[in-house]
């Protein structure tokens, strides 16, 4: 049982995208904000609703969830090609990163964390363990760089 919440956990993480109409009838446009959706696809851009503190926008039936016991459907990405304090690496996307050699600026020498691994501005391994609780610095899912 536990093998298969671990599976949908994962499945749920990756599959969400922000700014898309999500099955909940929402479309989070923040890791805390979220519009609500008419007709299944479309936005209703004129009204964003907010969190409570300490709950996340999720893909689940009730929108809001506890930060930690469910991922947003919509990460933090202010962090996004930053290098870390010690200008080693930059993350670009979940699982990605960029070194940084010193840099202010992130070079064009990436690489990409081992299945199971996020990147981590915090941590000198680059890449660490992916858990529950644990967000990346550069929350950008997978699909939107194939938007």
């Amino acid at each position: 049982m536990k093998r298969i919440f671990i599976l949908i956990f994962l499945w749920h993480s990756v599959k969400a995208i922000c700014n898309t109409c999500q099955q909940n009838g929402v479309s989070c446009i923040s890791r805390t904000s979220y519009q609500l959706c008419f007709g299944g696809s479309k936005a209703h851009l004129k009204q964003t609703f907010k969190c409570s503190d300490g709950l996340v926008c999720t893909d689940l039936p009730n929108i809001c969830f506890q930060s930690g016991g469910w991922k947003p459907s919509c990460g933090d990405k202010s962090q996004c090609g930053v290098c870390n304090s010690n200008r080693v690496f930059a993350c670009t996307g979940r699982t990605t990163f960029a070194f940084c050699f010193g840099s202010n600026t992130p070079t064009d020498v990436k690489g990409t964390c081992p299945y199971g691994y996020i990147c981590d501005l915090t941590s000198t391994s680059i890449c660490v363990p992916d858990r529950i609780g644990l967000e990346p610095s550069c929350n950008k899912n997978v699909f939107e760089d194939l938007k």
